[in-house]
């Protein structure tokens, strides 16, 4: 049976070091923050079934799209490329001839273009405000880790440049002092699990003197694989605010310590991580 903080919709899943001390914060973007990508993971599904239906006639349509959303899910929050890798794999595994990675990205990219590109015109005509394109509470949370002088950190599976140029959009890239960090092109690395190391690293943490905060199982998972407190985003993009039951179960298998919908419960979070553990 879920346990929830009185009064609140915060779900407390796993033990939390408390009073916690956090001196530094790593957060997702899409998802976590920002909502102009909302429906990607529906477009990038759908763009797999079409190409396993293509490589398999004969295998049912539910059957390859049950096998795509493994690889769309489980890989949220690594780089694109890595999910159309797991899709070229797939492909070849099927006997037929695949693409490179690189051509199945640029074509998600293409379909995923035509679905934003409407909101961020709308953003730049003022038609949207910045408010409409993030997940509730969002902007309220990076000013509170500013006002506590927390170091923070953006990571991004979406590629580097799209990152910090959709942050900028939002208004909220100078709010990571510790660095935007997004997918970059090889011989270049980039992983989330790189990412947090550095981030303790420089800034000499302790595992809970660290938060994480996403709505992908990857960061999650490297944010409790390193003693972070971590704090899952179940947030359903298509109704901001409400709960999204899947990536809420996803988000206790990598490993959350804490499950909101949204980022506005933010006093009440506050005050039970600063509580004495009882």
């Amino acid at each position: 049976m879920a346990t929830f903080l009185p009064g609140s919709r915060i779900e407390i899943v796993g033990e939390v070091p408390r009073p916690a001390r956090i001196h530094a914060a790593l957060l997702d973007f899409d998802g976590t923050l920002s909502l102009i990508r909302g429906g990607w993971q529906r477009i990038m599904l759908d763009l797999m079934v079409d190409v396993l239906a293509d490589a398999a006639p004969c295998e049912s349509e539910d059957a390859l799209r049950a096998e795509a959303r493994g690889y769309v899910v489980d890989l949220t929050g690594e780089p694109t490329i890595v999910q159309m890798q797991a899709l070229a794999d797939a492909v070849a595994r099927r006997g037929a001839r695949a693409d490179s990675p690189e051509a199945y990205k640029q074509r998600y990219l293409e379909r995923l273009q035509e679905t934003i590109q409407g909101r961020l015109d709308a953003l730049a005509a003022g038609a949207l405000s910045r408010e409409d394109l993030m997940v509730p509470g969002a902007i309220q949370l990076l000013e509170e880790l500013a006002r506590r002088d927390i170091a923070c950190c953006l990571a991004s599976g979406t590629d580097h440049d799209q990152v910090v140029r959709e942050a900028g959009l939002l208004g909220i890239a100078d709010c990571f002092d510790a660095g935007i960090y997004g997918a970059v092109p090889p011989p270049a690395v980039f992983s989330k699990a790189l990412v947090i190391d550095d981030l303790r690293r420089c800034h000499g943490l302790a595992g809970p003197d660290l938060l994480v905060v996403g709505d992908g199982p990857v960061e999650i998972a490297e944010g409790e694989r390193a003693g972070a407190i971590t704090v899952g985003v179940a947030s359903d993009e298509d109704h901001p605010g409400r709960l999204d039951a899947d990536k809420r179960a996803i988000l206790i298998g990598a490993g959350a310590a804490l499950i909101v919908p949204d980022l506005t419960e933010q006093q009440q979070l506050w005050e039970y991580l600063e509580a004495p553990a009882r």
